[in-house]
């Protein structure tokens, strides 16, 4: 690009050149032609004024004078030649019809007359140079062997004049030719001058695309891009600097790469570490809120039934001899009821602590939701003091699911209506498919609905209301919080709503395929055992 646009430069520069001094070289060849031509015509005027002066001494003002105009006319630079007398009467003319006529004597051709030199002017209107001279000469003078003698005067007279005009049209054609030579000759020139210039500068322009096209590649990331130019002068010097550049760029490089893959390793294994040890810290964290959550119904929950225990146990121990027949029976009774709740809250906890560590293997098949859902509410009547159990279902509805774990999403959810909903209210198991892949589980009761503060701790361990309701009603706190952990190791969200009269739980899960049925292989009878 800088190669073409310097060419061109130059070329242009040239022919600014050529056209100027073509210009100026015309315009002083018009000068020195315009100046030739008024000389020759001096030279004229001055060579026949003898001769016009022998023929006024003769007298012959006729043929003579005319004779004179006629060789004046003969030169072909010479447009008209005249000559009048001192009163501008014309008596020779280059145009015979115009002899005898008056010319207008000008402050000019006063001056000719007057003039021991010719004088020229241009006259503009009619695009032409007039050159004048006076006819002067002595009162006698010797033609060949005559002795002519003029007009009575003094030693001189002042005859009239004799004017010749050029034509400014031949000067312009003198000019032009002059010009046409001096145009072909500097086309020439010019055109000679062009090809050298292209020459040099290809020659000075081509190292610098050298070096441009191995700039462009080094920023492409060639580092091996080398500049070959020959010679010493300024270009092979930034040709040499460019490869020196290059070659520490390039040992520059390679230093560098290594260094970062030292650094990458370094770095894949901080990560490695730091990813394990984020793994092992959440570990710890898990077991540690596991711990807690162990300590915390130890503490809270365990005390309870482990307090009743003992206070019936000491009774016993301390009245044994006293207690009816019927009274040892009720603190029997009472015993085995706190040990078998003692019991399940132990394992709540440890099923609580399987899910969540993802001990809990998952082993789907086919299943009826409506079927499982009617043997629930079955097992669930017979229990003492429960509400009435409603199912509502569109009909069969045949899914892929752990069915252990669903039926105990079932229970835990129907229980846990089951505590607030007085015993001549309904509790109800809605189920239904939403498109060919969601299944959705509701359970409605008619109970007082989920307290305020209850909200953001509901799926929460050990959950519990502070009410005059919730103090009423047994329980671990631990139902909600496994049925959330089973509903969610199944891939499905559960979430909860007031409705006006009572509360609605809502489970929503994938429906599952075939494949993933398929895909479990045969376990033992204890394989999927239910969770409680």
């Amino acid at each position: 690009m800088i190669g073409r646009r310097l060419i061109l430069f130059s070329i242009f520069t040239v022919f600014l050149t050529g056209a100027l001094v073509s210009g100026l070289f015309i315009r002083h060849a018009r000068f020195v032609i315009q100046e030739q031509m008024e000389k020759r015509g001096k030279i004229l005027l001055q060579a026949v004024g003898k001769q016009t002066l022998g023929a006024i001494g003769r007298g012959d003002t006729d043929g003579g004078l005319q004779g004179v105009v006629r060789s004046l006319k003969q030169d072909p630079d010479v447009d008209a030649a005249i000559i009048t007398d001192s009163d501008g009467r014309i008596m020779a003319h280059s145009d015979p019809l115009k002899k005898g006529s008056r010319l207008f004597l000008t402050l000019w051709d006063q001056q000719v007359m007057k003039s021991d030199v010719p004088l020229v002017r241009y006259d503009q209107e009619n695009a032409r140079y007039i050159i004048g001279l006076a006819i002067q000469g002595p009162r006698s003078f010797q033609e060949g062997n005559l002795e002519l003698s003029l007009p009575s005067g003094g030693s001189t007279i002042s005859f009239g004049a004799i004017y010749v005009s050029l034509s400014e049209a031949k000067i312009r054609q003198n000019t032009e030719k002059t010009s046409f030579f001096v145009a072909v000759s500097l086309a020439g020139a010019v055109s000679v001058a062009c090809v050298l210039v292209a020459l040099f500068t290809r020659h000075i322009v081509r190292p610098l695309g050298d070096l441009h096209r191995a700039t462009q590649e080094l920023a492409q990331g060639n580092l091996n891009a080398q500049v070959r130019v020959a010679g010493h002068d300024e270009v092979a010097q930034v040709a040499d600097s460019f490869n020196k550049m290059t070659v520490r760029l390039r040992e520059t490089t390679i230093s560098k790469n290594e260094l970062a893959a030292v650094v990458e390793e370094k770095t894949k294994a901080l990560k490695e570490a730091n990813r394990t040890l984020l793994g092992t810290n959440m570990e710890l964290k898990r077991l540690a809120e596991l711990e807690s959550t162990f300590v915390s119904v130890a503490s809270h929950e365990l005390r309870t039934p482990l307090t009743s225990i003992s206070g019936f146990t000491s009774l016993m121990l301390k009245y044994g001899a006293k207690l009816t027949a019927e009274q040892m029976t009720s603190y029997l009774n009472s015993i085995v009821s706190e040990t078998a709740r003692l019991s399940r809250m132990i394992n709540e906890v440890l099923d609580l602590k399987k899910i969540q560590t993802g001990s809990v293997e998952m082993h789907p098949v086919k299943m009826d939701v409506k079927s499982l859902a009617e043997k629930v509410v079955e097992e669930l009547r017979v229990r003492p003091n429960q509400p009435n159990y409603q199912t509502v279902f569109p009909g069969p509805l045949i899914v892929f699911l752990d069915e252990d774990k669903v039926k105990q999403v079932m229970i835990n959810l129907l229980s846990n209506a089951a505590k607030y909903t007085p015993r001549d209210k309904s509790v109800t198991l809605e189920g239904f498919l939403v498109g060919d892949q969601t299944l959705v589980l509701n359970v409605r009761d008619e109970g007082p609905g989920i307290p305020k503060e209850l909200w953001m701790k509901l799926f929460r361990p050990f959950a519990r209301a502070s009410d005059e309701v919730a103090k009423k009603t047994v329980g671990s706190g631990l139902g909600l919080a496994i049925t959330k952990s089973l509903v969610e190791t199944m891939g499905g969200k559960i979430r909860a709503e007031n409705l006006k009269s009572g509360a609605q739980f809502t489970v929503i899960l994938p429906r599952g395929t075939p494949a993933q049925a398929a895909a479990v292989k045969p376990v033992g009878q204890d394989a999927g055992r239910k969770i409680s």
